[in-house]
């Protein structure tokens, strides 16, 4: 018997800074909406039927090239490196005290 946790489903995200529609947001997509840029609709993301700064936001924001998987995987620092660095910051203060 299948339950609801057995299948998934998967949809693919919208790329509204998708210009040249190859289903990717890069450097040839920013040369769409930079060739439209208060000139055509060409390089609109936001339906407003301009080409605006907003939609640059939406291109910076959806932007899958090269550089794109190095900017998203900064680590976060774990919680015991955390806990080390506040004690060799509190420690020598609570030596000092007493």
């Amino acid at each position: 018997i299948f339950g609801a946790d057995d299948f998934t489903i998967g949809i693919a995200p919208t790329l509204t800074a998708d210009f040249d529609n190859d289903n990717d947001v890069d450097a040839a997509d920013l040369a769409k909406w930079e060739g439209a840029l208060g000139l055509t609709d060409a390089g609109d993301t936001d339906l407003d039927n301009d080409s605006d700064g907003l939609d640059f936001l939406a291109w910076q924001l959806e932007f899958t090239g090269p550089n794109a998987p190095l900017i998203a995987k900064v680590p976060e620092p774990s919680s015991s490196v955390l806990l080390c660095l506040f004690a060799l910051a509190v420690l020598p203060g609570l030596r000092a005290s007493h």
